[in-house]
């Protein structure tokens, strides 16, 4: 079993669309993933993962079993519970353990295979995926990088996803979309027993956790009254 981290970029980190989401699509939380295919679906009971944000880094390296953290991309986030420290930190709002794997063959896309499967648990197919009748978000309602556009973005996934077939079912081993706990640079620090040159020792690109680092991460979150 492997234990991973990584970072993505919360929908809150824009505030008007974040405001224009939750008028479109009321199952948004603030911390969910900010995409206009978000991925990881946190909004749904068995998140779904593809390649359209992070192509094959990801997706084909875990197993049944593993473990991914996911942690915001650093700002001076707010929220009810967790007021603004004033500077710059992340937040930890989900940890997902991997469920099933599906890989495209010659007879059925991948995720022609993840849409199957959810609908057999009576669950409705994550935006994330591309098979059935999901359709990216409306305009204003998600996250567009620098330098791109809506419609170049759709395009970039839907290459991604012709590249990288790969889609991922997690379940839930811990969520907090509406007041996740924050981590310092100094709490990190101390988690990892080394110094940072940055806020946050994560990025889209996973790194690997060792047990007792893991452990650290979720005595810091349970110190803040978080049951996991």
């Amino acid at each position: 079993m492997k234990i991973l981290a990584l970072t993505y970029t919360p929908i809150i980190m824009e505030k008007r669309t974040y405001q224009n989401a939750i008028q479109q699509y009321s199952e948004t939380k603030p911390f969910h993933d900010g995409s206009i295919r978000p991925t990881p679906s946190f909004d749904k009971s068995l998140p779904g993962i593809s390649s359209m944000c992070r192509k094959e880094m990801l997706v084909n390296q875990v197993e049944v079993g593993d473990i991914i953290l996911y942690f915001t991309n650093a700002k001076d986030y707010e929220c009810e519970k967790h007021k603004s420290i004033g500077r710059n930190h992340s937040r930890l709002t989900a940890i997902l353990k991997v469920e099933k794997i599906f890989k495209g063959t010659n007879s059925i896309h991948a995720h022609q295979q993840a849409n199957e499967y959810y609908e057999n648990k009576g669950i409705e197919s994550p935006n994330n995926c591309l098979a059935g009748n999901n359709f990216p978000r409306k305009k204003g309602c998600g996250i567009i990088g620098r330098n791109q556009t809506y419609q170049s973005t759709i395009n970039g996934y839907n290459a991604r996803v012709k590249n990288c077939e790969t889609f991922v079912v997690t379940s839930y081993i811990y969520s907090n979309f509406t007041t996740p706990v924050p981590f310092l640079k100094e709490d990190y620090e101390k988690i990892l027993n080394r110094k940072l040159k940055k806020n946050s020792p994560f990025n889209q690109r996973y790194i690997k956790l060792d047990e007792d680092e893991y452990e650290a991460i979720l005595d810091h979150i349970k110190s803040f009254g978080e049951q996991v």
